[in-house]
């Protein structure tokens, strides 16, 4: 499902490998005399920006040469939906919001507007996308695509810690869609939130036993691993954890997404500070740079906060200031949950005149770290 597709990031360039020891001496091969076949050349990965570049300038050419408006929203659908993939909201908000001005199609526009409440998602805005999303379920009648706006609803209004109104969509998938495959990963997160944790990994561990293996469903299935690593360090078994965000830093490489991948290379960085390793927290410089680049503050409050966690435990400098700025993106984008974990690592790395009352009232939803606040 489309909202349920985290960030991902495209597969990393394999290590040069080492050159292979030679024996002086081999003995001679036997020749069967039949001829190897050709070896197919490697297909190229195709770079998510050049690709969406690619679409916008096809749109644009599209628009100019003129023709009926229906015929040119698919150019820019597609146009939006790429620089979706690419990490780069701005640009598909404008491409997207054309495309549903266009369309006279409603599915199509339909199509376009649950992209548009996505991005908006991706850029923080999270109550804009919030909206999007009511709008549309007030607007459509196919079971499917209600579904999707659904879903779409339910991921919003988790980031901003409205768990109730979360719980009334996740129980309107159940309705329309009990078998769908990714029902349990959005129960998960509510069982994660009321503190059953052993319920949310058996929920998750469902997703990957029944949700298709096919490309579709990469991402889906990347996101119901990284949850299960980051179950395990909320129970302190760290090493699984960083196990855990290993696997799925693997699993988002063939998903072609950058962020997902930086999600994962912050939980291995958390998981490796809570089993008291050492870590070099500048494995998240280029990934914090990239979020603040692309306009994505959600991923950088994520990313500065385990590279603050993991700066102020080592005494490096930076981590104060790393805390700080996950506190104020995600509370600018009405990120709740986000806000309140950020706050409550700063209090623990030296600010304890923090406003104490705004930070339970950030995680009273989340019953794990709301007991850590206490403890």
């Amino acid at each position: 499902m489309a909202a349920m597709l985290s960030q991902c990031a495209p597969p990393r360039a394999a290590a040069p490998r080492p050159p292979r020891s030679v024996p002086l001496a081999r003995p001679p091969r036997k020749r069967s005399g039949r001829r190897r076949p050709a070896r197919a050349p490697r297909a190229r990965a195709v770079d998510p920006d050049d690709q969406a570049d690619a679409l916008v300038a096809a749109a644009e050419a599209a628009l100019a040469a003129g023709g009926p408006p229906e015929g040119i929203a698919p150019a820019f659908l597609a146009a939006g939906d790429a620089l979706r993939r690419a990490d780069r909201p701005a640009r598909a908000t404008r491409m997207l919001q054309r495309a549903v001005d266009l369309a006279a199609d409603p599915d199509r526009r339909a199509n376009a507007r649950m992209l548009l409440a996505g991005v908006l998602a991706d850029a923080g805005q999270l109550a804009a996308a919030t909206d999007v999303a009511r709008q549309l379920l007030a607007s459509l009648r196919q079971p499917q695509a209600r579904v999707l706006a659904h879903d779409i609803l339910a991921s919003t209004l988790l980031a901003q810690g409205r768990i109730a109104e979360a719980r009334g969509a996740i129980e309107a998938i159940a309705a329309e869609a009990p078998t769908l495959p990714a029902l349990p990963f959005r129960r998960a997160a509510l069982a994660r939130l009321d503190g059953l944790l052993d319920e949310a990994d058996a929920l998750l561990a469902q997703v990957l036993a029944t949700a298709p293996t096919t490309a579709a469903w990469r991402g889906p299935r990347a996101a119901a691993v990284m949850e299960r690593a980051e179950l395990a360090l909320l129970q302190d078994h760290a090493d699984e954890a960083i196990a855990g965000f290993g696997a799925a830093l693997a699993a988002w490489g063939s998903v072609g997404r950058r962020a997902g991948a930086f999600r994962a290379e912050a939980g291995r960085v958390r998981a490796t500070v809570a089993a008291g390793r050492a870590c070099l927290p500048a494995v998240l410089d280029g990934p914090v740079a990239y979020a603040a680049d692309r306009g994505l503050p959600v991923l950088e409050a994520e990313l500065r906060l385990a590279r603050g966690q993991a700066r102020a435990t080592a005494g490096l400098p930076g981590g104060a200031d790393d805390l700080d700025q996950a506190v104020g993106l995600a509370a600018e984008a009405g990120a709740q949950l986000h806000e309140g974990r950020a706050r409550h690592l700063r209090r623990r790395h030296g600010r304890p005149a923090d406003d104490l009352a705004r930070l339970r009232r950030c995680l009273a939803a989340d019953r794990v770290w709301a007991r850590r606040v206490e403890a």
